[in-house]
């Protein structure tokens, strides 16, 4: 349907009572139409035919008044504009609001967005936004996750990530990465935590300390760092601290097993690591201690050397040159 634009501005009552205008008259200068209540009719051209139409038509023809309450969000609701309950748009502060309803089955997400990428030499981003930060409250949050009202994951503006609750990394080669993944921590099995990425060909040495002194601050001590065992209770025996480490097996590329070399246990005893005087490792790095399970007799004199064969144990001390008795 097109109207023709001058006649299209001329209300028509009757249809065939055009007003009279003076000469060289414009539409501009016709005196505002009031309200348009229905009956007035309209000339228009539908199909190449002359017609009349009502206010209500043109207003079809517009695309209708807008639905729902006042501030919600149009969408397309058979032909005809919808209100989508639930929005409400508050242009003074440019903000949107969307609530959901009580969900007793099935699931529908308030949100729900889809996107393909398909260019390898495009960075792109799934989801932005950019909130600039000239003063705030220290309990601003750029990015909230509630339940109940309370909050469960949020990122502050000090760039800081929390979680009220647990932390799961569900896949087995999960990693958490810090200084821009320069350090790792991952868990190669259950139970078990690993400073460092994934096992490789040319492993990264690795070191873990704790808080110091700053430098620039005078004469002043450092902490302590505790290493707790597991408690026992009543007559149970805590659990014992244990150092072990891979010593170096046959010709391969399987690896090598690890095997006890220090333990602290419960009582708060200091155990090393046992060899038979022909396994004991060579000499030649002063200051390492171990005992010997086989010595032949009696422990040899301090200073003196070891000779295998028998059942004797003996604490061996590896002088540089020589594993002795100490």
């Amino acid at each position: 349907m097109r109207i023709k634009p001058l006649l299209a501005a001329l209300i028509l009552a009757p249809l065939w009572a055009f007003p009279t205008l003076a000469a060289d008259s414009t539409v501009t200068a016709m005196p505002a139409a009031g309200a348009l209540t229905g009956p007035e009719l309209f000339y228009c051209i539908q199909g190449g035919v002359d017609s009349k139409c009502t206010a209500a038509q043109m207003q079809t023809f517009g695309g209708g008044p807008p639905g729902g309450a006042s501030l919600t969000l149009q969408y397309n609701n058979a032909g005809a504009f919808g209100g989508m309950s639930g929005t409400s748009w508050n242009d003074t502060n440019r903000s949107l609001t969307i609530t959901g309803v009580t969900l007793a089955g099935g699931s529908f997400p308030v949100l729900a967005l889809t996107q393909t990428w398909n260019n390898a030499a495009t960075a792109f981003e799934g989801f932005t936004i950019d909130i600039t930060t000239t003063a705030q409250s220290a309990l601003s949050t750029l990015f909230s996750v509630k339940r109940n009202g309370t909050p469960k994951l949020w990122l502050n503006p000090a760039d800081q990530v929390a979680v009220a609750g647990d932390l799961v990394l569900t896949s087995t080669t999960g990693r958490i990465y810090l200084r821009n993944g320069g350090t790792f921590l991952s868990s190669p099995a259950n139970a078990s935590l690993q400073i460092g990425n994934v096992d490789a060909a040319a492993p990264v040495a690795q070191t873990l300390s704790v808080q110091s002194v700053v430098a620039g601050t005078a004469n002043t001590a450092g902490a302590n760092w505790t290493f707790d065992g597991s408690h026992g209770t009543g007559t149970g025996a805590g659990g014992s601290i244990i150092f072990r480490t891979a010593p170096a097996g046959g010709a391969g590329s399987a690896q090598n097993a690890y095997a006890t070399a220090v333990t602290i246990d419960s009582p708060g005893t200091l155990r090393v690591k046992g060899f038979t005087v022909a396994t004991l490792p060579a000499a030649g790095t002063a200051g390492r201690i171990a005992y010997v399970s086989d010595q032949l007799t009696a422990c040899p004199a301090l200073g003196g050397t070891f000779t295998g064969g028998g059942a004797v144990v003996c604490k061996a001390f590896d002088d540089g040159t020589n594993w002795t008795h100490q």
